[in-house]
Formats: structure tokens, C-alpha cells, sequence
């Protein structure tokens, strides 16, 4: 009998990640929620006084005005998150894991703590004061440091058969932590208690740092002598920044241009699917049907996620893994290898030369070739999925071309998946951050409050997803020029053509 597992063995495993991603994902959305608050008041406060049966703070001014301050403030905090990804991406693989995640929970815990003040007394309540404020929380790196060091850790503790199924989960644990938080907002914004909703945010991050500091443990040591800079100079926060651009697109091109152009690609194409089919809907009804399409989306990605990858990958397992096992106890060595070597020599005297095995997996290759099979079967409910929007007269028709096009969220997880395999485990943090700036910066473009921070809403005009779609396509099709995946342009091709 082996040695029985340490009690607090559970504590270096992936699944131990999953509360901080809750945690995380609960802070985080509450924070949001506070920040649409605040810049509702302070506009509020300069509006004129509303007459009935106007509703007070409800007009189209004040809500237009807060909708820009917070798209400025959302812009602040993206961009700054992404410039210093890379310093903190450098950290994670360098500095450690923990201690990475502790400074960017400092941070957020600074900036928390000073919301709380600019919501607790009015004569803070200031668009300058919130945007000082984005600036920190910017500096921190936000949900991209946080996101990439949550998959880092995972893929730490996790091997590379099991690695895109932890994967899969902490995407689960992300939605269930956003719908926990808007359960527990709604009460909050409707009494305007905007500081106990801040106080709740505040303590999601105490306890998120005290797990982080006294329960997780980490699975991986960094080299402490990897860094091969010293000192805090211009130069080397420059190669810090750059460091995960040029190790993504210029070492690791072939494999990781066509992940990268995914990841980019998928989520501005369904944020564009989602704008333009609002569009053909009537004003009154619009919020309503959107909900249901967000419900149904929400529905068909979780089964997808709960159900129909877990079946994939017993598929997989069930029929390669037996062969996995053999390959691996046959290269295994012992101190009976000398012996077994002889023996062997006499066996392979007698015996009829047969041709190659070409079906012998090893593990690696199983989890890779599984993760392709994902990928590949996003790739075609995406493309089903567009198809059957074309059938979009009625909100049922609609609603099933949605729920079939979500069926494709698996793709994101598979695709970090792949990437961490292909990474060596000293530059997983900054190949893990440049999948999450990428996915962050393509959800981000097409965001409707950023893009109503310079003109209308884009919904107002349906060519907007076609010409979106077109350069999307156009970015795809450049990609298809590094890798051997041409159906990654077909398939934006087809939608394309269904979209004009």
C-alpha cells in the first residue's frame, strides 16, 4: 500500500481554486454594480428637478450622461489592466503565484476601500474622484491578472488529461458567482444602499486574501534565478510588458496565432450577433426578448459545459486510455530492466515482425487531441448556430439559433487548455495572460457602453455587426496564413455570409 494522502493534500489540487474564483467573480460584479450606482447619483445631483410624471433621476439625460462616465472609467481601467499584464504576467512566472495574486488583491482592496468613502459622503460623489480611483484599481491589473492567475494555478495542480475539464469548471464557478451577485445587488441598488454593497465587495476580498494567504496552497515553486533582470529600470519594465507579446506571436507563433485569433475572434462575433438581432426587434419588447435569449444562451452553455464535455471526455478516456496505460508501464524503467532487455532480445528473435502501432496515444498527445475535438466541435455548433438565426421572424426561432450558438462556449477553456500543454511551466503565466487580454480586449471593443461613449448605441444600426463581422473575418483569414486550421476561415466566411 502507498502512503495515505495528507489531510490537506486537497488544498495543492485545482479544485481548491475554484472559491477564489466564486470569491473573485462576486467581488468583482458587485464592484461593478456600485460603480453604475455612484455615477447615477452624481448625475442625479446635476439634473435639474424632475416633473410629474417624469421619474426623478430616470430621464434619458441623466441616464446617457452616467452610461459615458462610466464607459470612460471602463476604458481606464481595461487599458491600464493591459499594460501592466505584463509586468504581472512576468511576476506570475517568476515571483510566484500567491504572491503575485496578494499584490493585486492589495490593490483592489485600496480602491474598494475608497469607493466605499466617495459613496458614504456626497461631497466626494465626483466623476474625477471615481476616475482617480480607476486608475488604481487599472494599476492593480484587474479581472485580467486575476483571471490569467486563476488558470495558472489551476493548470499547476492539475495534469494535462483533467487540465481543460478544471478549466471548464472555474468558467461554471465564474457564472455562478455573477448570478449570485446580481441576486444579492438588485435588493441593495434598488434601496440606493450603495455602500453595503461596496462593505459586501469589501469583504468578498478579505476573504478571498485570507483563503489565498492561510488555505491554497501552491503547487509550483518559481525559480527564484529565472529573472534575468535586477532593479527597476525603464528598460526592464519595457521588456516586462512586451515579454508575453514576443513570446505568444513570436516563439510560440504557429500554434498559438490561430488560439490567440480564436479567442479574439468568438467573443466580437457573438457580442455583433447579439447587437444586430436585437435590433430587428421592437423597442418595447427588445429588453424582454433579450432576456430570454440571454436565459437561453446561459441554459445551453451550462448543459454544454455540464454535460456534454464531460461526456467527451469519457469518450476519450474510455477509448484511449487503456493504451495510454499499457505505453506508459512498458517505458517505465525498474531495476529488472537490464534483465527485461535480454529477455526481450530473445522474444524479438521468434517473433513476426508486425507493422507499427499508429493508434498509441501518450497522455499528452490524449489531452491534446482531445482539446482539438472541442475546438472543433465549438467551431461547427457556431457555425450551426449562425445558420439558424436566419430564421429570426419569430423570438422562438431566434431563441434556438442562440441556445445552439452557445453550445460553442467550450472553445475558450480547450483552447487555454492547449495552450498551457504547449508552454513550458515557466512561461504559463504570460501565455495564460495574453489568451485572457486577448479575450478581454475583443469582449471590451464591441461592448455597447464603450461604443456609447463615442456616438449612439450601436444597435440602432444593424450594418454595424456586418462591418464588424467583415473585419473580423478579414483579421481570421490573416491568422489561416500561420496555421494549418483553414475552417477557422471558412467558417467566418459562412457567417458572414449569413449575417449580410
Amino acid at each position: 500500500m502507498g502512503p495515505s494522502p495528507s489531510p490537506s493534500s486537497w488544498r495543492s489540487r485545482a479544485p481548491a481554486v475554484l472559491p477564489l474564483i466564486l470569491l473573485y467573480v462576486i467581488a468583482e460584479s458587485l464592484t461593478e454594480f456600485s460603480v453604475a450606482g455612484i455615477f447615477q447619483a452624481i448625475e442625479c445631483q446635476k439634473a435639474p428637478p424632475a416633473h410629474p410624471p417624469e421619474i426623478p433621476c430616470q430621464s434619458p439625460e441623466v441616464r446617457k450622461a452616467a452610461s459615458r462616465d462610466r464607459a470612460t472609467y471602463v476604458v481606464i481601467t481595461t487599458v491600464l489592466g493591459m499594460l501592466v499584464s505584463g509586468p504581472f504576467s512576468r511576476a506570475l512566472d517568476f515571483s510566484g503565484r500567491k504572491k503575485t495574486v496578494g499584490i493585486a488583491v492589495s490593490v483592489q482592496l485600496i480602491s474598494t476601500g475608497l469607493r466605499v468613502l466617495v459613496a458614504s459622503y456626497t461631497a466626494y460623489q465626483t466623476t474625477p474622484a471615481l476616475l482617480v480611483i480607476a486608475v488604481i484599481q487599472g494599476l492593480g491589473g484587474g479581472p485580467i491578472v486575476f483571471r490569467a492567475a486563476h488558470l495558472a494555478l489551476m493548470s499547476d495542480s492539475s495534469s494535462a488529461t483533467t487540465r481543460s475539464l478544471h478549466f471548464f469548471l472555474a468558467r461554471v464557478t465564474a457564472t455562478a458567482g455573477s448570478v449570485i451577485a446580481a441576486s444579492g445587488a438588485i435588493p441593495l441598488l434598488i434601496t440606493e444602499n450603495i455602500s453595503a454593497l461596496l462593505l459586501v465587495s469589501q469583504g468578498c476580498w478579505i476573504f478571498y486574501l485570507v483563503y489565498l494567504t492561510f488555505i491554497l496552497r501552491e503547487a509550483q515553486v518559481s525559480s527564484a534565478s529565472a529573472s534575468s533582470e535586477s532593479g527597476f529600470t525603464p528598460r526592464s519594465l519595457y521588456k516586462a510588458t512586451i515579454d508575453p507579446l514576443i513570446l505568444f506571436f513570436g516563439k510560440l507563433r504557429h500554434g498559438l496565432l490561430w488560439a490567440g485569433g480564436v479567442v479574439l475572434i468568438l467573443p466580437m462575433a457573438e457580442q455583433c450577433t447579439l447587437l444586430y438581432f436585437m435590433h430587428i426587434f421592437d423597442s418595447e419588447r427588445a429588453s424582454v426578448q433579450a432576456m430570454y435569449l440571454v436565459l437561453s444562451s446561459g441554459a445551453a452553455g451550462m448543459m454544454s459545459l455540464l454535460v456534454v464535455l464531460p461526456l467527451t471526455t469519457a469518450f476519450y478516456r474510455r477509448r484511449y486510455g487503456k493504451k495510454v496505460i499499457v505505453e506508459g508501464t512498458a517505458t517505465t524503467p525498474t531495476e529488472r530492466t537490464p534483465l527485461l532487455k535480454d529477455e526481450t532480445k530473445l522474444q524479438k528473435a521468434d517473433a513476426v515482425p508486425t507493422p507499427p502501432s499508429t493508434t498509441t496515444l501518450s497522455p499528452n498527445s490524449l489531452s491534446i487531441s482531445q482539446d482539438l475535438f472541442v475546438v472543433r466541435a465549438s467551431f461547427v455548433a457556431f457555425v450551426i448556430g449562425t445558420l439558424a438565426m436566419i430564421f429570426r421572424s419569430s423570438v422562438l426561432g431566434l431563441t434556438i439559433g442562440f441556445s445552439i450558438y452557445a453550445l460553442a462556449s467550450p472553445f475558450q477553456p480547450a483552447i487555454q487548455s492547449l495552450a498551457s500543454q504547449v508552454a513550458k511551466p515557466n512561461q504559463q503565466g504570460r501565455i495564460l495572460t495574453v489568451l485572457v487580454v486577448i479575450d478581454n480586449l475583443a469582449t471590451e471593443i464591441i461592448n455597447p457602453r464603450l461604443l456609447s461613449r463615442y456616438g449612439g448605441p450601436p444597435d440602432q444600426d444593424p450594418t454595424f455587426a456586418i462591418y464588424a463581422s467583415a473585419v473580423a473575418r478579414k483579421i481570421v483569414g490573416w491568422l489561416s496564413r500561420y496555421s494549418r486550421f483553414d475552417f477557422a476561415n471558412a467558417a467566418f466566411s459562412v457567417t458572414l455570409c449569413v449575417q449580410w
